[in-house]
């Protein structure tokens, strides 16, 4: 009897202790945007990280994190992050995204290695003015030719 009210106190104390994290975790990822709306981007930056600590699979934080780290200057944890996040929910967004990283750093076999991913996933997902992006940039890194 003492085990079984153990047992169900503990997994009360578990589901409140995961719901105030997931709570509190939302109301980081809420301040991180509106910092972000007020570019005040480090205070940003403070918060998406703050979110991505109490739950590092919300691919909206990471989404958020990302793009924060590459407006902060931070590119290589950009590119970590993208990178999580292309494993947690694969994208052409999340592709291109990486493939202009790769751009910045001037590293043009991961540059024609997302491109060419981030193409074959917008196909699929017909969305068709990142295809015409992505195309454009091809063609201006010179990775494709035009017609």
């Amino acid at each position: 009897m003492r085990r079984c009210l153990l047992f169900v106190g503990l997994f009360i104390w578990v589901l409140i202790t995961a719901s105030c994290t997931k709570e509190t975790a939302e109301s980081h990822f809420e301040a991180g945007k509106i910092y972000l709306e007020k570019k005040q981007i480090f205070s940003a930056l403070r918060e998406f990280r703050r979110a991505s600590h109490l739950t590092s699979q919300d691919t909206q934080i990471l989404e958020n994190l990302a793009y924060t780290y590459a407006l902060c200057g931070n590119i290589k944890k950009s590119i970590a992050t993208y990178e999580k996040l292309l494993i947690l929910s694969p994208n052409a967004k999340t592709c291109y995204n990486l493939a202009l990283l790769y751009k910045q750093e001037k590293d043009v076999a991961n540059l024609r290695f997302y491109l060419t991913r981030a193409l074959y996933l917008a196909r699929k997902e017909r969305n068709f003015s990142l295809i015409k992006e992505i195309k454009t940039l091809l063609i201006e890194e010179k990775i494709i030719q035009p017609r």
